[in-house]
């Protein structure tokens, strides 16, 4: 399969392939990823309007998402082999760094409301990537530079990197700029408790749902979705492009979502050192705004480690304009 000759929706026109073509045909294999994840106390109500903002007010309705509770997911993601549907695109390394909001959409029906992700910031440091993910997925991703754990076992500094201006800047040039930094707050190894399984790991995560929110409801329905899905998670995303015309109005915007799903459990480990999240107040990048996190410092809640091989699929469109 081409890119050219991919099947196309009835009514659609055909995706017109150019030479050097960036975006990636779907469904994309993530095999060899590492993620290392870090669980950071935001505050809900600054995280509902976000989601409202984006996509409740926009599409008058047709979904409702809402913030599922006050903290956020920071994830460091390396993936060996990205590939894409179409072989002749070939396949790439590349690293992730993504704060995820966990959202529940009450209008997906069945009996509890369906977790889902979105990702309100998101840096990678490969084109092609970035390309997909914005055009394709919808996912706001931008390019930047990074410094990526390498083993859970020797865990140093994690870092991103990028372009863009702090608050207080007189000159407001767009320069390289620290966003972020993780670091481990103990001296020595890191230390971490293995996991052997897929299982496992979703029952240590209820565990740390159960110890860090109010309600056990809610750690509930994460460990049932994830059950459910086997770690199938969609990830929301917000397709839209500039009008020409009007700069100030979109000339297409779309809710869209696709399924980020385990292929392959490989292995994973609770992170037990203490971690420290150091946010950077840019005016670029107003993350505190967004999400209610601290200006400065703050400790990780909770932390591990995941090897595996995963698959980010087609998708579905949950509300289109029709301007």
């Amino acid at each position: 399969m081409t890119v050219a000759d991919a099947p196309t929706s009835p009514g659609k026109p055909a995706y017109l392939a150019r030479g050097g073509e960036q975006e990636l045909v779907a469904p994309c294999a993530l095999d060899g990823s590492q993620f290392y994840v870090f669980l950071l106390k935001a505050q809900q109500a600054k995280l509902q309007s976000l989601i409202d903002r984006l996509f409740n007010q926009p599409s008058g309705g047709a979904v409702r998402y809402e913030a599922f509770w006050d903290h956020v997911a920071l994830m460091f993601t390396h993936v060996d082999r990205l590939s894409s549907a179409d072989p002749a695109q070939g396949w790439a390394a590349y690293g992730d760094i993504a704060m995820w909001v966990p959202v529940l959409d009450h209008g997906a029906g069945g009996l509890l409301p369906v977790f889902k992700m979105y990702p309100v910031y998101m840096i990678v440091d490969n084109g092609s990537t970035m390309a997909t993910g914005r055009e394709v997925y919808g996912f706001p991703k931008e390019m930047g530079w990074f410094v990526e754990p390498q083993t859970p076992e020797f865990l140093g500094d994690c870092a991103v990197d990028v372009l863009g201006y702090a608050r207080t800047s007189t000159t407001q040039q767009i320069t390289r700029t620290r966003l972020w930094t993780i670091q481990r707050t103990g001296d020595g190894s890191a230390s971490t408790t293995p996991i052997s399984d897929l299982e496992s790991l979703v029952s240590e995560l209820e565990k740390a749902m159960k110890e860090l929110f109010s309600s056990a409801e809610a750690g509930l329905i994460i460990a049932l979705n994830l059950i459910r899905d086997r770690f199938a998670i969609p990830a929301l995303g917000l397709k839209q492009i500039r009008d020409i015309a009007d700069p100030s109005r979109a000339a297409f915007q779309s809710i869209v979502e696709a399924p980020l799903a385990l292929k392959k459990f490989r292995a994973a480990s609770l992170l037990g050192e203490r971690f420290s999240f150091d946010l950077a107040d840019l005016a670029t990048h107003p993350v505190a705004v967004e999400t209610g996190l601290a200006i400065g410092p703050q400790n990780v809640s909770f932390a591990f480690w995941l090897y595996a091989d995963m698959v980010l699929g087609t998708g579905t469109t949950n509300w289109q304009s029709q301007a």
